[in-house]
């Protein structure tokens, strides 16, 4: 990729081992992907990999954060983004945003318009997309929503800290390391009664959907000996505190869990979990123009994500025939369940096709089950015509 601003910057390719599954059963023959905020491009590079296998190699476009320090910052991020949209839409079209994301894909929205004011009033255009939001940013009404958006965000800072302790950490650990010998569906029920205040399931779907990313392919087999040894013997405590329905001491084991794993957890946000040498970077230099440009991009992209002009563009974009989906996580602490199905109020789409919780795992599972993330991904897409 090379990028304007006062000198070229060299993106070495991208070459992915992934073969695409031996049944590519997606409707939508391209997807793009736009990472949750601080994701890499060494980060990210799983989830690419994940939905590689339900489209194929070559037919999904991933990009990183803006809000992230580690890679150069992308002046032209937008446009590229823009560019893939006009492109692909009207053959068909899978957008997925998470979080912060959805501000970014916001504002690539903004640059089809500037190009072609009438781009989504063409039906040829709108009757093959599809957008799927992940706990998007931007979806939060009134006066006091960029104040709780903040709240909620430097909340989750804070769960992420390395010196936080938390259960939501634990959380993201059972989700990357599954423990041994304990049905997904089993663990997913006795983290719900170990922590109901931070569960959003309600027993009553009328107006929701359950999803699940359980799947075979995890991060257990890239951990050492040692480690594994370790996550045996945790499996052993957490299937007796299940069995005995003794929730407290669940609750402490989840602690200890993501304690336990915080570094491995830590490698895989970083994307160098898996790799026997350090992630190579995209650009070896960069101007303090396109430095300049990235970052301009980055405030402007922000403050989209805190106000509700996100959530009204995706309301309108829905309105012209767009399929529309809201994805939350069951301890996501971002955005809430209650406030995606309050999107589709009045809308033509009923919130119980359009609003999807993800069970068992918090806001950053995407990374932690690229996998079972891929083929949750999918399987929206073949509900879309079913």
């Amino acid at each position: 990729m090379s990028e304007p601003g006062g000198g070229e910057i060299q993106t070495p390719p991208f070459k992915s081992e992934v073969q695409p599954s031996p049944e590519v059963v997606n409707l939508k023959p391209h997807c793009l992907f736009i990472s949750g905020g601080k994701g890499t491009n060494a980060g990210i590079r799983g989830i690419k990999e994940g939905l590689e296998k339900q489209y194929g190699v070559g037919r999904v476009e991933a990009f990183n954060s803006v809000y992230n320090f580690e890679d150069p910052q992308n002046p032209n991020r937008f446009n590229e983004m823009a560019d893939f949209i006009q492109e692909h839409a009207k053959e068909g079209l899978d957008i997925v945003a998470h979080s912060l994301g959805a501000a970014e894909l916001k504002k690539a929205i903004d640059k089809v318009k500037a190009r072609d004011r009438e781009f989504f009033e063409n039906e040829e255009n709108t009757k093959n997309l599809h957008i799927i939001l992940i706990a998007p940013s931007g979806f939060l009404k009134g006066i006091a929503g960029p104040i709780r958006f903040l709240t909620r965000t430097v909340r989750f800072a804070r769960e992420q800290s390395p010196k936080s302790n938390t259960l939501l950490r634990g959380i993201d650990a059972l989700t990357a390391f599954p423990p041994e010998g304990i049905a997904p569906e089993d663990l997913i029920v006795a983290l719900r009664e170990a922590m109901p205040e931070l569960s959003q399931y309600q027993k009553d779907q009328k107006s929701f959907s359950l999803d699940a990313v359980a799947s075979k392919d995890n991060f257990v087999s890239h951990l050492s000996d040692a480690q594994k040894e370790e996550i045996a013997d945790y499996s052993a405590l957490i299937r007796s505190a299940i069995e005995n329905r003794n929730y407290d001491v669940l609750r402490d084991l989840v602690k200890e869990y993501g304690e336990k794993f915080r570094k491995p957890l830590a490698e895989i946000y970083a994307g160098s979990f898996e790799l026997e040498e350090e992630p190579i970077l995209e650009a070896t230099r960069i101007s303090i123009l396109s430095a300049m440009g990235g970052y301009i991009g980055l405030m402007n992209t922000l403050i989209k994500g805190f106000g509700s002009k996100t959530m009204e563009e995706f309301a309108d974009l829905e309105r012209k025939g767009v399929k529309l989906d809201l994805v939350i996580s069951e301890y996501d602490v971002l955005m809430r369940l209650k406030e995606a199905i309050a999107f589709f109020n009045g809308s033509s789409t009923d919130a119980s096709q359009g609003v999807h919780l993800v069970q068992g795992v918090a806001h950053a599972f995407p990374a932690l089950q690229a996998i079972g993330f891929g083929e949750m991904i999918k399987n929206l897409g073949e509900n879309e015509v079913s």
